[in-house]
């Protein structure tokens, strides 16, 4: 009401913006207030009949709003407005803000920090179309030039530390002001606090709401504001930057190429963000950078928007040492002799300069960050070069001739191979454009590790000796691969290869064929361990993780972040964490690494005080230790947290502050890939059960134009800053596969007391060799398969062995005495179908081990297949002595068979329930989960028997107050259910993971498990908060993420984690079932059917008698009408 009486007896013009945003009471009272204060203007204010209000509605809402709908009669088209007109006028409104002339106590003149700014604009967008160009580089060298300021300087000389610049991130899909006020009301400058400042608004590009009236506010209207009533005042005398990557089209209006028109037809104008409005400087690409300098020497005339070099930049010793040796090489000059002198090396043509870099660098259309972290790369190395006595070509020039020049030309080579992104950063930063394909890889991975050659020479910590491992040189000094391919020619003169074979270095060396202590020995060099020792005897230290190791460390040493991409399971924290162990040393340090498992509930609060955390972790080991900390970011792409982990690990700032930079705290970042299911997999998915709960076309959960359901991978897009940093972990080869599988059989053959006692009577080399045989057949078997199944990892293998020794266990307790009377009842029957006694047929009896092997296989590989015969009959054929198996596939489904009825009939079902395949393989698995604590998923349609089965395993699973003496050798179980829906939380799954820990406290855990059981699992798969990602951390860890991560070594054992059974009608994503275990139910076949109906009726004999003819026609029935 008071906004309609100013608008009536006031001279100016007033404005409600955002209208569509009231509700039905208050539009309808305040259109009711227009018509009075209306209808008293014209009758007593006739002098006051031209007052002016605008009502202003979001076009989207404009039909749905009862307040626009009742003023239809005023409605007006807004008027054709030209961006330039709007731009400029921006432009001259923030110059009068920024010229605006005051003093200081002291009678000086206070100078805005917008003097500093090309235009003298308080305001000023930095902008481009893709990251790593510049953007941030500009912002702080505008801080600098504003730190310079009278006012600043005089400021920082009472006030030691002060800061002139302060960073506020606006990241996530909306702008969160509370947060943004939290970061500004540490800011509100103190009395008599006379400054100029910058302040930095970084708005990450996923910020999709909330971001023009965020802007508007705080730079038009000048104030910003919360709802609990803090407000920010801008002051005329700061300069605030907005740097923001701007999509394409709004670049082309930035580029002033068009004006804003409206559509022909009276069709809306096409939207741009508000900050397209605002003062731009736009920073382009090297590339970019390099054709405005050839167009400058052809026209001097200014040209608006060209992207700049820097000069700075080009003039730091980095570059200038670079450009001394490329400049060199370029022109085929001897390097032997040269050393960089920060005196004679300048930069006069940047143009030749940047004309070198490109050339060199590798990358075909490199941004400043790739081209910035192949010149610190390589200035890294050659200052490391220039140090080394075997590189001063003064003391060894007559013994190595050349030497030096051969280790240039390498620096280079491995420096491009440093600096060459492995995934494409274009498909990376917007998946729309992007035809639809089988695949429909999001951000593809063009170098993929296993395929390309990785030649390394490093210097150690020492800083003179050189380590090289991955290549060999010929004769005739040509550069080659392990595998002899050729690399670079005559990148050695023979006279120095010779020089070379008469010092001794093997320049054809078998790298392959180095012990394991050679390789620690290389490790520890490069991370300067003086005493060598092995840290994991159980990690299989392949050349392939000792280069991947080299390659980390190499990383470090320049300040380049870490971000590895690689499937689940494939070994990257395991890589990691021995390397953090093999840089501990001696020193007793167990906490130089932290793991924070990101999932969906993940927020950029739990990443601020995970990082805290670890800067006073990694102060106390860098002061004490001397050693780097590292805080590893695992699944970092699965959470909306992701511009706090960009912020961290790309900027090295948290919430604007900055990490102190003598910490040697170190980021990695693992990502899940970015791959689409195939179009079958996809029909596959959206078919199970009874569908999706929500239309894959109406879904808002998506990555670009695809919904995040249909991605292997239920992951968000990478920050621009981040994808160029990505390097492609690669896949464990068969061969380095097979060798983790042994290390796995060995850990539990010889030190596992069960199957230590059976060593006693069988040759326990051939026992390990035969179990890792058969399970790197089963292996190799699920990665042939084209569905989810085919995603498996070293953890099946892990689970597999835990089967294998529990099914050990519970043979010598009772299950041998079962099985052997089930299988006596099973051979004295009659086989009608194939008309003979199967007594002639019987295979030899299986040992105990044997036996324990087969039914692990069926537990962890079998059940998650539909078709099933094909893996049976593939690793039945690596059974050999001392665990033969004489009846070949047929004798594995039968041994599977008879034990999956051993456990159902030792369970007391209720009348009417069929005894069918599906719930004798439901309780089967869920028995072996349940007291073994591995993860279970149950995926099947609905009426397969998945929540029949929980309930009777609940009821049979008493311990020892069991019916039956198989149940009493088990755990106890208390089972809590919890039903997932499109509206849960992460923090609702944590919580039901810790009510079944309260459970499971103060009681014997070898008699007692807590299981959690969610209920249809896959309905949470549609929640915009990705809650199953908080399994991840739970289901492998037992740890809840966030602010109860594990440190390091720091896994909540086994014994102590709670079970679990998730229970979905179509499969989840692979990172979530490759931690456990998958029963995956097909449809029923029509002898299934008619089983099932005929359990379900002999228990009437009536029923039975009038129901039995007609079972075979009514399932013929149901498969044909399936089908």
């Amino acid at each position: 009401m008071l906004l309609w009486r100013r608008a009536v007896f006031s001279k100016h013009l007033h404005c409600l913006v955002h209208a569509d945003k009231l509700d039905y009471a208050v539009s309808s009272e305040v259109t009711e207030q227009i018509r009075s204060l209306r209808d008293a203007v014209r009758t007593e204010y006739a002098a006051c009949n031209e007052f002016a209000l605008v009502v202003v509605c979001s076009r989207e809402k404009e039909e749905h709003t009862w307040i626009m709908s009742s003023l239809e009669d005023y409605r007006r088209q807004p008027s054709p407005c030209d961006t330039r007109e709007v731009r400029s006028y921006l432009m001259e409104k923030f110059r009068e803000m920024a010229t605006k002339k005051s003093t200081l106590p002291t009678g000086k003149l206070w100078k805005p920090a917008a003097r500093e700014d090309s235009d003298e604009s308080c305001v000023r967008l930095v902008t481009s179309l893709r990251a790593g160009v510049g953007k941030s580089l500009y912002t702080e060298q505008l801080a600098e030039r504003v730190a310079s300021l009278e006012v600043n300087t005089s400021h920082a000389e009472k006030n030691a530390g002060a800061r002139f610049m302060n960073t506020i991130p606006v990241q996530g899909n909306a702008v969160n002001v509370p947060a943004v006020m939290d970061v500004l009301m540490k800011l509100v400058p103190e009395q008599n606090q006379f400054t100029s400042r910058l302040f930095h608004i970084d708005v990450a590009r996923t910020v999709q709401s909330g971001l023009d009236t965020f802007l508007f506010n705080l730079l038009i209207l000048g104030s910003l504001s919360d709802r609990v009533g803090r407000t920010w005042q801008r002051d005329s005398h700061d300069l605030y930057v907005i740097e923001t990557t701007s999509v394409s089209t709004t670049f082309s209006f930035l580029r002033e190429e068009t004006g804003l028109q409206p559509a022909a037809g009276g069709a809306h104008p096409p939207s741009l963000p508000f900050y397209s409005l605002l003062p731009a400087h736009l920073c382009g690409s090297p590339i970019e950078a390099y054709q405005a300098l050839l167009a400058e020497d052809e026209d001097s005339s200014p040209v608006a928007f060209r992207p700049r070099v820097n000069h700075s930049q080009l003039a730091s010793p980095e570059f200038r040492r670079v450009f001394g040796y490329l400049s060199r090489h370029a022109r085929g000059q001897s390097l032997d002799m040269y050393k960089y002198d920060p005196k004679d090396e300048v930069i006069d043509d940047p143009k030749a300069c940047l004309q070198l870099l490109l050339r060199y660098c590798g990358v075909p259309d490199p941004s400043w960050l790739v081209l910035h972290h192949f010149v610190h790369f390589l200035d890294s190395q050659l200052a490391d070069c220039e140090r080394s006595v075997f590189c001063n070509m003064k003391l060894l020039g007559q013994e190595l001739p050349g030497f030096k020049e051969f280790v240039v030309r390498f620096l280079l080579k491995m420096s491009t191979d440093f600096a060459t992104p492995s995934v494409s950063v274009e498909a990376g930063l917007q998946a729309e454009g992007e035809e639809e394909d089988s695949e429909g890889v999001m951000v593809s991975v063009r170098r993929r590790w296993e395929q390309s050659p990785h030649p390394y020479l490093f210097f150690n910590s020492d800083r003179h000796t050189l380590t090289f491992v991955g290549f060999n040189i010929d004769k005739a000094g040509n550069l080659l691969d392990q595998d002899g391919g050729l690399l670079v020619p005559g990148i050695m003169t023979p006279h120095l290869y010779q020089s070379l074979e008469r010092q001794r270095v093997n320049l054809s060396e078998n790298f392959n064929s180095w012990d394991r202590m050679r390789r620690l020995v290389c490790l520890c060099k490069v991370l300067g361990q003086d005493l060598v020792r092995d840290v994991d005897d159980s990690y299989e230290l392949t050349l392939d993780n000792v280069k991947k190791i080299l390659a980390i460390q190499m990383r470090f040493r320049c300040g380049i972040p870490v971000v590895v991409m690689g499937e689940t399971g494939c070994g990257k924290t395991r890589l990691i964490r021995f390397m953090c162990q093999l840089q501990a040393g001696f020193g007793g340090v167990t906490d130089n690494m932290l793991i924070m498992k990101i999932h969906g509930g993940t927020t950029e609060e739990h990443v601020r005080r995970r990082v805290e955390e670890a800067e006073e972790i990694a102060l106390r080991n860098s002061q004490e230790h001397k050693i780097d900390t590292v805080l590893f970011f695992d699944e970092a792409n699965t959470s909306n947290a992701l511009g706090m982990i960009k912020e961290v690990m790309c900027d090295r700032r948290v919430n604007g502050r900055y990490i102190a930079s003598d910490t040697r705290l170190r980021f990695i970042a693992a990502c899940n890939p970015y791959r689409r299911h195939t179009q079958e997999m996809i029909k596959r998915l959206e078919d199970a059960g009874l569908g999706y709960h929500v239309r894959a076309t109406e879904t808002e959960d998506k990555l670009g134009r695809i919904p995040l359901r249909q991605l292997v991978y239920r992951v968000h897009p990478l920050p621009e800053s981040m994808v160029p940093l990505v390097w492609d972990f690669g896949q464990l080869s068969p061969d380095v596969e097979e060798l983790y599988i042994q290390q796995i059989v060995i850990r539990y053959v010889t030190k596992q007391q069960e199957f230590a006692d059976e060593g006693m009577f069988l040759d326990e080399g051939e026992l390990i060799e035969t179990v890792t045989g058969v399970l790197a057949a089963a292996q190799a078997f699920m990665r042939e398969q084209k569905d989810e199944c085919s995603f498996v990892s070293l953890r099946d293998v892990e689970r597999a062995m835990m089967v294998m020794k529990w099914f050990y266990w519970l043979s010598g307790e009772i299950l041998d005495e079962l099985m052997l009377k089930a299988e006596e009842d099973l051979y004295k029957r009659f086989d009608l179908r194939e008309g003979r006694d199967v007594l002639t047929q019987r295979p030899e009896p299986l040992s105990r081990v044997t036996r324990a092997l087969v039914l692990s296989l069926g537990v962890c590989y079998q059940a998650r297949l539909r078709e099933r015969d094909a893996f049976r009959d593939r690793v039945a054929h690596a059974f050999r002595d001392p665990c033969p198996l004489s009846g070949g596939g047929r004798q594995i489904k039968d041994e599977i068979d008879r034990c999956q009825e051993v456990f159902l009939a030792q369970m007391q079902l209720g009348k009417n329930i069929a005894r069918n395949e599906a719930l004798r393989e439901n309780v089967f698995m869920m028995v072996v989960c349940i007291d073994t604590r591995i993860p279970l998923f149950l995926v099947g349609k609905p009426g397969s028997s998945k929540s029949l089965a929980k309930t009777e395993v609940a009821d049979a699973m008493q311990g020892d107050s069991s019916i039956s003496p198989l149940f009493r050798c088990l755990k106890q179980v208390h089972m809590v259910s919890y039903q997932c829906s499109p509206l849960s939380t992460p923090s609702g799954i944590v919580g039901t993971f810790k009510q079944c820990q309260q459970y499971q406290k103060d009681k014997n855990l070898d008699r007692f498990v807590a299981v959690v059981v969610l209920d249809e699992v896959g309905l949470a798969e549609d929640s915009p908060r990705l809650p199953l990602k908080a399994l991840h951390p739970l289901l492998e860890d037992g740890t809840g993420g966030g602010d109860d991560e594990s440190r390091g070594q720091g896994i909540v054992p086994i014994k102590e984690r709670v079970a679990f059974v998730g229970i979905s009608n179509w499969a989840l994503d692979p990172a979530k079932m490759n931690r456990g275990i998958m029963v995956s139910r097909g449809e029923p076949d029509s002898e299934e059917l008619m089983r099932t109906a005929d359990d379900i009726c002999n228990t009437d004999e009536t029923v039975g008698l009038h129901i039995k003819p007609l079972i075979n026609n009514l399932a013929n029935a149901y498969s044909t009408l399936y089908n």
